[in-house]
């Protein structure tokens, strides 16, 4: 039973985490830009280390937005990747 229960609370704080955004006005900006880099990626591969760079602006600015970190790592992911085919 204890096991359900702290399942459940992981996966209901895991949520809460995930949409969590920023106050901060300039970590968001920073994060907007992130996604524009990241998305247009396929247009130019310099874009993966641009986005890669706006995300960890962000995350410097405010350590806890969880959103920020998460594209970090997807962007991350997808230039090493596109490195390694």
């Amino acid at each position: 039973m204890v096991s359900v229960i702290a399942n459940e609370v992981i996966r209901v704080e895991t949520g809460r985490s995930l949409t969590r955004s920023t106050k901060d006005l300039r970590a968001y900006d920073y994060f907007l830009r992130g996604l524009y880099y990241h998305k247009t990626s396929n247009l130019d591969c310099l874009n993966h280390t641009k986005s890669m760079q706006q995300f960890k602006k962000a995350i410097e600015l405010d350590s806890q937005f969880v959103r920020a970190r998460v594209w970090y790592c997807c962007a991350r992911f997808a230039s090493w990747d596109k490195l390694t085919k």
